[in-house]
């Protein structure tokens, strides 16, 4: 890496994006008030806001390991020089690729819970992934015709881009996000849980919709199902055969990308992608006999819901369930439910004989998933945006709950509230917090939360009355933590850590000394961890086995049940 760094105009920033096609919005573009600052190496050049230079510095000294690495693998490397843009416009975990080229990096991490959360560090599996999109789509073609048009373009366009399927894109990219960081989702375990899952309930997406469907996860499924795939596809002919996919699909001869892709692997993508779905519905069927076998307990359903939702919160007197219920075409919303099943009415009784007394030799119908729950209290978006990350205070009538919030130059950070559920009224704590999820504390005064910031995310203490923030536990990029929680006393803290592609559980005193791990040193990750009521076990999502089960952990003696 060279040692130049300077000020760089923003002016070239926007001017960049503004020659990109089809970028995502206003929130893309830098901030013009940024104190912008530039890092060349030998094939980069990377533009950060000065306040990220603590995430940003460490990882252009590995851009060109990355570069070496990914261009090795993938068979290609652009000519021109990559411009590279690092800035935290909604405080999420993301990143693209374009033509130009160019990447984007946003430097929140993510934690365990997502998808690509298991990764040695956020800046490594970012950076190898967005590369390998720029490595693989910039390869040029041996057709003069063809490189004549592109030339012609007022923008910049490449042909594999032009002609590979998304799910080709995001799967080879995600393929080599796992061969070359041991991480990532084809090592983690949420690829294969919600594969297994979606095999097992005959959901598995068709070729067509592999791309990208309206159904939840549908638009993940070009990483998920299509890495898999990929994967699939390399195991039946080699490794070679996917640079032989790119030459053919950028030779001298005019091809189809099923032409291409026949001639390759010996048949057209639709039909391989069936039999692949076929062996996987297999594997996912045996392993669910194989478990039924062992006894899992697969828990009482309390509710079946078509979308995604959040972590239930259950209040202190076990009472009461809040949740965020999200879908597909509406706002999220918060809601809290009773824990109890809701009794039948006595108006659905009455209509229920009258069907049988019209005819007496109906079938009533089976009770086969749980009677729908009626909210006791619903928290609906305010401005279009939605709270999530709920916690009941100590008296049970209020909960701690997470908005994003617009900043003035149009960044987006998450903050507190307080709403009473009862009232129905929402307090603001903090401002420009940057709070992903907080904890009350036993007596209602302090919380433990999660504030991530130029990269990295720290465990701090908020004063709930006056919105206080001060930090108590910090991290580094590429060690975040995540999710704390009080011990039922307040004397502790409990949390999950990152160390390499694991995550553990620490335990640490209520002002953030102490820290110590607990649990077993088994290669398994454990977060999303708390404390049972009596403070004597931790209660913890564990990937012991490769799925994502819960576990039953004795802090003290380290045994796990």
């Amino acid at each position: 890496m060279s040692a130049k760094i300077r000020t760089f105009t923003v002016f070239t920033v926007v001017l960049v994006l503004l020659l990109i096609p089809g970028r995502a919005g206003a929130q893309d573009l830098p901030l013009p008030s940024a104190d912008w600052q530039t890092v060349e190496t030998e094939h980069f050049s990377v533009h950060y806001p000065s306040e990220l230079s603590g995430w940003a510095l460490p990882m252009c000294a590995r851009l060109e390991a990355v570069y070496d690495a990914v261009s090795a693998l993938v068979g290609n490397a652009p000519r021109q020089r990559i411009t590279v843009i690092v800035d935290d416009p909604l405080n999420t975990s993301n990143g693209s690729a374009w033509p130009g080229p160019a990447i984007f990096l946003w430097p929140t991490p993510p934690g365990p819970r997502s998808m690509i959360g298991e990764n040695r560090g956020w800046s490594e599996i970012l950076t190898v992934h967005e590369y390998a999109h720029i490595a693989h789509f910039t390869r040029p073609s041996r057709n003069p015709l063809t490189r004549l048009l592109l030339k012609l373009l007022p923008i910049p366009v490449d042909p594999i881009l032009l002609n590979a399927p998304r799910w080709l894109l995001e799967g080879y990219a995600t393929y080599i996000e796992g061969r070359l960081t041991g991480g990532g989702r084809p090592h983690g375990t949420w690829r294969p849980a919600v594969l297994r899952q979606w095999a097992l309930e005959g959901q598995l997406p068709t070729y067509e919709e592999l791309n990208s469907s309206s159904e939840m996860y549908g638009g993940s499924m070009a990483y998920l199902a299509g890495s898999a795939f990929v994967e699939w596809l390399v195991d039946k002919k080699g490794e070679e055969s996917l640079p032989h996919l790119w030459r053919r699909m950028t030779a001298r001869k005019k091809r189809s990308f099923n032409e291409s892709f026949a001639g390759v692997f010996g048949g057209p993508p639709s039909e391989l992608y069936g039999r692949f779905a076929a062996e996987l519905t297999g594997r996912a069927l045996a392993v669910e006999e194989e478990l039924s076998v062992q006894g899992i307990e697969e828990g009482e359903p309390v509710q079946r819901l078509d979308w995604l939702t959040g972590d239930p919160a259950i209040s202190p007197d076990g009472e009461r369930i809040a949740v965020v219920l999200r879908a597909r075409d509406q706002p999220s919303r918060l809601v809290v439910w009773n824990w109890q099943e809701e009794p039948v009415s006595e108006k659905e009784l009455k209509a229920r004989q009258r069907a049988m007394d019209r005819d007496p030799d109906d079938v009533p119908a089976i009770e086969w998933r749980p009677r729908e729950k009626k909210p006791i209290a619903t928290l609906y978006p305010t401005g279009g945006r939605a709270y999530s990350k709920p916690r009941f205070m100590p008296d049970g009538k209020q909960l701690l709950v997470v908005r994003p919030e617009a900043l003035a130059d149009g960044r987006i950070r998450p903050d507190l509230f307080l709403w009473n559920y009862e009232t129905g009224a929402v307090d603001r704590i903090t401002r420009r917090g940057a709070i992903h999820e907080a904890d009350p504390s036993p007596d209602g005064r302090t919380a433990v939360g999660i504030q991530c910031l130029g990269g990295s995310c720290d465990i701090v203490r908020i004063d709930l009355e006056t919105g206080t923030v001060t930090t108590i536990r910090r991290s580094s990029p590429d060690r975040a933590f995540n999710r704390p929680r009080f011990s039922p006393d307040g004397e502790q803290i409990l949390a999950s850590y990152q160390e390499g592609a694991i995550w553990k559980l620490v335990v640490m005193n209520s002002d953030g000394s102490g820290m110590h791990a607990v649990g077993p040193d088994d290669g398994a990750s454990r977060f999303d961890a708390e404390f049972v009521p009596d403070g004597s076990s931790i209660v913890c999502v564990s990937t012991r086995g490769g799925i994502p089960n819960l576990e039953l952990l004795d802090p003290a003696g380290g045994t796990i049940r």
